[in-house]
């Protein structure tokens, strides 16, 4: 079960944080797709590749194709797989999820946060997420753009 209890206040810092995410850019392609660059500082980069992370555990594509696969380079020669930037796309889908697929979110990254050893995540906020924390982090990233 997700902790709901009140935040601790260094999760509150790490909340209050995304508000002054800035410095966004806005492109083009000639797809007609269109995107947002912003700057992030180290700890909003892993909580939210920690986010990204939980949420491929949960979202399943269509047809099965999961999004990490979905956002692969491909060309004739070679497939390679997306990294070093948070998909805003995937990031804001977790307003979209059920109440109990936000938890198990939460609970994936509160899990390999607490077990991680690797670099991404060694020096990530280690106070625990909680679903309400989350929803204002994401609502707070998905009004910069």
């Amino acid at each position: 079960k997700t902790d709901t209890s009140s935040p601790s206040p260094a999760v509150d810092d790490i909340v209050s944080s995304f508000q002054s995410v800035h410095g966004c850019m806005l492109f083009g392609t000639v797809n007609g797709v269109l995107g947002a660059i912003a700057d992030l500082d180290k700890a909003q980069y892993k909580l939210l590749l920690g986010v990204q992370s939980a949420l491929n555990g949960v979202i399943k594509g269509i047809g099965g194709l999961e999004h990490s696969k979905w956002r692969e380079f491909h060309n004739d020669r070679k497939v390679c797989p997306a990294k070093g930037f948070i998909d805003g796309d995937l990031i804001e889908s977790f307003l979209d999820l059920k109440r109990e697929d936000m938890n198990r979110v939460v609970e994936l990254y509160n899990d390999e946060l607490s077990k991680s050893k690797d670099e991404i995540q060694e020096d990530a906020p280690k106070p625990l997420l909680t679903v309400e924390n989350l929803v204002k982090i994401v609502e707070e990233l998905s009004r910069i753009k």
